[in-house]
């Protein structure tokens, strides 16, 4: 089966991919083409032998490799395993069982390398990334993403669980990586579990459609209220209709549901969680008493303005890491 594409196509295709310098369109036909191959049935054109080209394809990524780990990386590049499994198409048994058998345990990751990392904290907090995407962070878990998306795609790597309500970008996709597993939406609102002690990593959407591959195959599409559950060791697939907004907002609204507390101890809870520092420049704001709900997915704007209401306060910010609460406050509250 080659889905309309011919063979100089595909050495044309998988010779760029080397190079890197595939479209997003060209990339699409290459790995439509890979995908719907099952064995050695294409047969290379060109005047390149096939040990010549496997030759060349292995000393190319051996130079990679080794300039990966001078640099203290251990992760290979997507690409270098999609075009050399363009040549295992066209060779033994033997050679496809080398190098695909590794393929196979290797986790999905970014290829362009993260420069921040939200470290493990034992409390949730909510991140604004570089695009204007929201996340709000489980306990315990890590999220790592560039200081600047650059290149064709926004690329994040979550261990652990979040909620994501992703910026709109059509020209770049917003990909998340989960071990082996890769997640793709363009403008949406999901929730992922892959906790590194669970033997099962799972999606769900809220909002809009997703994507969900691992390292070989696509394992769903999904709609708002669906949930796809894969497990790593058995690479089992299943997918289910699921409430999604209570199965995020079940771990999100926590430490975000206030009755009765003081302002003080509220604008602690939520300073954490936004990254902030909350001052009052009007001391009798702090006993102000506190009832109000939140589900933990929204702005901090949004937080700040419902408990400036309720207790009659207004705000400030002046660095974009403190806020300053001021006013006639709660009176005889």
């Amino acid at each position: 089966m080659n889905n309309g594409v011919s063979k100089d196509q595909i050495k044309a295709l998988a010779e760029k991919w080397m190079q890197g310098t595939l479209s997003a369109e060209e990339r699409a036909i290459f790995e439509n083409w890979y995908n719907h191959n099952e064995g050695a049935e294409v047969q290379w054109p060109g005047n390149e032998t096939e040990k010549e080209l496997r030759n060349r394809m292995y000393n190319t990524i051996s130079t990679e490799l080794k300039e990966e780990e001078s640099a203290g990386r251990t992760v290979l590049m997507r690409r270098w395993w999609m075009a050399a499994a363009a040549v295992l198409l066209l060779v033994s048994g033997s050679l496809i069982w080398h190098v695909i058998a590794p393929r196979k345990s290797q986790p999905a990751v970014a290829t362009q390398q993260p420069q921040a990392s939200e470290k493990l904290t034992g409390f949730i907090r909510h991140i604004t990334l570089p695009d204007g995407t929201r996340v709000v962070l489980q306990a315990n878990s890590q999220l790592d993403y560039p200081e600047k998306f650059m290149g064709n795609a926004r690329e994040v790597v979550l261990s652990g669980e979040a909620y994501f309500d992703v910026a709109e970008d059509k020209r770049k996709p917003f990909i998340i990586y989960t071990g082996r597993v890769r997640t793709t939406v363009l403008g949406t609102a999901l929730n992922i579990r892959a906790l590194p002690d669970d033997k099962k990593i799972t999606v769900s959407v809220t909002t809009g459609k997703v994507k969900v591959e691992d390292d070989r195959r696509l394992l769903a599409v999904l709609t708002p209220n669906q949930r796809v559950t894969y497990q790593p060791v058995t690479a089992a697939v299943s997918k289910d209709t699921v409430n999604a907004i209570s199965l995020v907002t079940d771990w999100t609204k926590h430490e975000m549901v206030f009755e009765g507390q003081s302002f003080e101890e509220v604008a602690v809870l939520v300073g954490r969680r936004y990254g902030v520092e909350i001052l009052f420049k009007n001391e009798g704001l702090k006993k102000c008493t506190i009832k109000a709900f939140f589900d933990g997915t929204e702005t901090l704007e949004n937080v700040l303005n419902v408990l400036c209401i309720i207790s009659n306060a207004h705000r400030s910010m002046s660095d974009g890491r403190t806020v300053l609460l001021d006013g006639e406050g709660c009176g005889g509250q």
